[in-house]
């Protein structure tokens, strides 16, 4: 049987095409991000009833990073009252060590950033890396937070960040 010229380059492109298509956005509240080439939407797990979206790169799971994107009531609570509970909770419940923190803004909102290292709560997945940002938006929290094993954090570390810095109010 003859193949048809081209046929093989035409398989190819159609595979590699979640990889090579434009960057695409999504809202989360009031705020819009932009995604990364090859990452795709993931369905929000069952009981995260104040995240908004989930996005994953395109790998399998054991070299892929999760940026999650959630919004929490502030309840009367400041951003510094908010970042206080959030390095306490990294420190003692997720046996964490914070590598740095510091304040940020983000598209003008006040904010605070986390990078550590620290137990998964799913407890087959043990220590992985995270990134957190928590920013400050009329009475509401915006959380972003990126997950991966040790070695692709180091890989998508950058990708994350740049996420976050895509932020913009509508």
């Amino acid at each position: 049987m003859k193949r048809l010229p081209g046929l093989t380059t035409l398989l190819v492109l159609l595979m590699l095409a979640p990889c090579l298509a434009e960057n695409s956005s999504f809202s989360v509240g009031d705020m819009q991000f932009s995604t990364p080439k090859g990452w795709y939407s993931v369905p929000v797990p069952e009981g995260q009833p104040n995240t908004r979206a989930v996005i994953a790169s395109n790998q399998p799971a054991d070299k892929q990073a999760v940026m999650m994107f959630s919004i929490v009531p502030k309840k009367g609570r400041s951003l510094e009252a908010f970042s206080s509970a959030t390095r306490r909770f990294i420190i003692k419940e997720m046996d964490g060590v914070l590598e740095f923190e510091r304040k940020v803004k983000l598209d003008g909102a006040p904010a605070h950033s986390f990078v550590y290292e620290g137990r998964s709560r799913n407890s087959a997945q043990g220590r992985r890396k995270f990134m957190r940002t928590v920013v400050e938006r009329g009475d509401s929290f915006y959380i972003i937070h990126g997950v991966a094993d040790h070695i692709p954090f180091a890989k998508y570390a950058g990708t994350m960040e740049n996420v976050v810095n895509s932020g913009k109010w509508k």
